[in-house]
Order: C-alpha cells, then structure tokens, then sequence
C-alpha cells in the first residue's frame, strides 16, 4: 500500500504543477510530462476492479485527461455524418457490461456528451462507446475509446 501511496502522491503533485503551469501560459516541462505518464501507467496497473484506489485513481485519471488529453477529443461529428441515424447511445462499458447508457437524438449533442463522460466520468479500464440506432431499430458502434494509460 505504501508503494502506490508514494505514486498517488507524485502524480496529483505533478498535476498540480501541470495546472499551474497551465495557469501561467503552457505547461512545457517535457520530462515532468514524461513522468506523468510513467505515473499514470502504474497507477493503471494499482487500479484492479478489488482495488480501494480505483476512485481516488479514477478521479486523478480524469483531471489528467482534461488537462493533458483534453485536445485530442475521441469523438467528432465526422463519425456520425455517413449513416442515416435516428438516435445515438453514449455507454460506458466495463468487462463487456454497459455500466451506463444515456440515449439521445441530437448528433452534437451526443458527440459532446460521449467527449464529456470520457474525460469527466469513465473510469480505468472502462471503454465510451458512442453507438447509432438505425431506423430499423439496429444498433451500430460508431466508435469507442478506452480509459488507458496506453496509447493516450
């Protein structure tokens, strides 16, 4: 437990630093980048679904989405513009289950909510995944993104 402590630690401190980087002009300290993603992959790791750091793990991890990932928005309205769409579903999905489904009809809407719950509300391990009803009532996956210290 103390070992995960120590990186909690260092990595809400290097947010911090981040953010009042931010606040000054950009944050451009490449090696505390670095180590921030070093940071965020071990506490990944820490994060098992038994786990008591998930919270306190899925609440660091989504301040560093806002803050470090934030102009790398997963969904755009480009993905929606090739279907003849009739309804859209937000989901957050967990070891294959949906953990949360939010069904909207409006395409910007739906984009911006999926951009909002993966940066604000899903958590390590968790996938958003923005799906498409056709008129027919068939469901389509129009994208997914999951909460991963690797490869974002």
């Amino acid at each position: 437990m103390v070992a995960i402590t120590g990186v909690f630690h260092e990595f809400c401190t290097l947010l911090a630093k981040a953010i009042w980087d931010k606040s000054q002009g950009a944050f451009t300290d490449q090696k505390a980048r670095s180590r921030l993603t070093e940071l965020r992959r071990q506490l990944h790791r820490a994060a098992s679904k038994d786990s008591d750091w998930l919270d306190l793990i899925a609440g660091a991890d989504s301040i560093y989405r806002c803050l470090l990932l934030r102009q790398l928005e997963p969904f755009a309205l480009s993905m929606l513009s090739q279907q003849s769409l009739v309804g859209f579903a937000v989901l957050i999905v967990d070891d294959g289950e949906i953990r949360d489904r939010t069904d909207l009809t409006d395409p910007a809407h739906s984009v911006s909510l999926a951009n909002r719950i993966y940066f604000l509300r899903a958590w390590p391990g968790s996938a958003v995944v923005l799906v498409g009803r056709l008129a027919d009532g068939k469901m389509v996956k129009l994208a997914e993104k999951l909460v991963s210290a690797e490869g974002s």
